[in-house]
């Protein structure tokens, strides 16, 4: 009943898209009334109000400020200027808030937790790093990182099959703020960016910031980023950069095949676009299954690199790094300018843990974890959540997917907030439109007796939520098939 109210507002959207395709309406010319559109197509007010809200945001329609909406010229690219961003930060930001004030794990942020960071070989390289000569705390970093982390990095890029120099390496405070460098180093405000659709909502907020324009390319977690969408992209539009999350795509989960990445470096240096690989949940793959990164299939070096510990090792070690031969001087100095130093400890701290091998060590016990959290998740799944719930995309990552077999409104989020459940919809990651029977779970800590009693938890109350919907429902009762006008009237 519920999943059919979204398809009844979905197929308004549809139709304009394919009228305005097909150039069967003429651009600038005057929507339909609201209550003209109800009537044509048998459906409520506020379906349609929903429709026209949805239409506006992906550009398809405009107002002249009199209650009236007018069709926008056709772009077979979908341009977000008009979504709103604030909605997506302050949700974003209450999350948060909501999660750290709470006792219990924040499940809604892809940050380890204390049970599956690597504090055991912290600890050891504190303590080693506690019997130094305490004047090298207080060697002044260079801008681009101390070079003995730039050197264990080469090291890591190797091991990814990037080859890189210490030179081409920008040590940087995390992974979004090295995003954010990035992006102001390739664009000027108003230029316009290429992302998948959903994507990094971190990229989202960094575009806002800088003042770009966001094209999205409709990507989803069994085939990937659409190509012909993408080359159209790319040709219609005059993108500094396309952002791509290959490996344990967010929030999707999935990796992207090498076959596909190889099509996409060829796609982008043929057009001459810069792309952009967030890296940041590479350990997270065994190195024997992980492909390629799109940096090490370049010829021509347009891709910048990013990686970051604090997704992997501890959200603690807020410690980033960036690799462009061509780049990695600019970036450097977008860094200075912004004051974005990296503490001279995290840098010597994490020498210490790759100097004793302890990445590789900590990234199969972490791997080992995530493989056990995903058996005893799936049990609660089955066990204790509503029917016909569906975990979806790859079981690589700690973030997953579920699809429930009902919509959540917003007034059903916040009364799961008020719970102590602070879960995430999909929102933060969408620039308009957005699934809502999708929620996005992050497993950051082992699954033990109370985690696993949270989950079941949540799982009850999910499934009261959804059998009131489902008494909801049947008191309305059944309700006639819509299938839309058959002969529209003009206009249409």
């Amino acid at each position: 009943m519920y999943l059919e109210a979204e398809f009844k507002y979905e197929r308004i959207i549809r139709w304009y898209e394919t009228q305005l395709t097909s150039g069967r309406v003429s651009p600038h010319s005057e929507v339909p009334s609201i209550r003209q559109i109800s009537s044509e197509f048998n459906l409520s007010i506020s379906s349609v109000q929903r429709a026209m809200r949805e239409l506006r945001r992906q550009g398809l329609i405009y107002s002249n400020g009199k209650k009236r909406f007018y069709f926008s010229e056709f772009s077979p690219v979908d341009v977000d200027t008009e979504c709103d961003k604030t909605d997506c930060l302050s949700r974003t930001a209450k999350l948060i808030f909501l999660s750290q004030t709470t006792d219990m794990a924040a499940f809604n942020r892809a940050f380890l937790g204390r049970s599956l960071d690597a504090s055991p070989f912290i600890q050891k390289c504190l303590r080693s790093l506690g019997t130094s000569d305490p004047q090298s705390f207080n060697i002044k970093a260079p801008a681009a990182g101390l070079t003995e982390l730039r050197r264990r990095l080469v090291g890591i890029m190797f091991d990814r099959r990037v080859n890189s120099r210490a030179a081409d390496i920008v040590v940087t405070q995390g992974d979004d703020t090295a995003l954010e460098a990035v992006l102001d180093v390739l664009c000027d405000a108003d230029d316009a960016i290429l992302v998948e659709h959903p994507t990094n909502h971190s990229v989202l907020e960094a575009a806002r910031r800088l003042g770009l324009k966001v094209h999205t390319i409709e990507t989803d977690f069994q085939h990937g980023i659409d190509f012909r969408h993408l080359e159209q992209a790319i040709q219609n539009t005059s993108a500094k950069a396309l952002y791509l999350s290959p490996t344990i795509q967010v929030p999707l989960g999935f990796v992207m095949p090498a076959v596909h990445r190889a099509r996409i470096v060829e796609l982008a240096e043929r057009y001459g676009v810069t792309i952009v690989e967030d890296d940041m949940f590479a350990d997270l793959v065994p190195d024997e299954s992980r492909p390629p990164a799109l940096a090490s299939l370049s010829k021509t070096g347009d891709v910048i690199y990013l990686g970051s510990f604090n997704r992997t090792i501890a959200s603690s070690v807020s410690v980033g790094w960036c690799a462009s031969r061509k780049y990695a001087g600019e970036i450097a100095s977008k860094l200075v300018e912004r004051s974005y130093s990296v503490s001279t400890l995290n840098q010597q701290l994490l020498i210490e843990f790759l100097r004793r091998g302890y990445d590789k060590d900590h990234g199969m016990v972490l791997q080992s974890k995530i493989r056990r959290n995903d058996h005893i998740f799936e049990d609660i799944i089955s066990s204790y959540f509503p029917q016909k719930t569906q975990i979806l995309g790859a079981r690589c990552g700690y973030s997953r997917l579920l699809r429930l077999p009902f919509d959540l409104s917003p007034d059903d989020f916040e009364t799961l907030h008020a719970q102590d459940f602070p879960i995430c919809d999909l929102g933060a990651f969408y620039s308009r439109t957005y699934p809502t029977n999708m929620l996005q779970i992050c497993l950051c800590e082992v699954i033990d007796a109370s985690v696993k009693i949270y989950f079941q938890n949540l799982g009850r109350f999910l499934s009261e939520i959804g059998a009131l919907k489902n008494r909801s429902a049947v008191e309305v009762g059944p309700q006639p098939i819509e299938t839309g006008p058959e002969h529209p009237k003009a206009g249409f």
